[in-house]
């Protein structure tokens, strides 16, 4: 590998724009479920409004 991997889907491109652009990518993440559904929901919603640009949903 060249050490430039990005993935596939909309995560890898993500990924690859940054690289483009010679910076790194804002990737936030979350917790499953947390505080409760609609909470996740408005949450995540905030963090893509805040400029996130990948979020990772971990599953206890």
């Amino acid at each position: 590998m060249d050490g430039k991997s990005t993935g596939t889907g909309r995560g890898g491109a993500a990924l690859a724009t940054a690289g483009g652009e010679n910076r790194a990518a804002l990737i936030g993440y979350l917790p499953g479920g947390f505080p409760r559904v609609p909470g996740l929901i408005g949450a995540l919603r905030g963090m893509i409004d805040g400029g996130v640009e990948i979020v990772e949903i971990g599953l206890p």
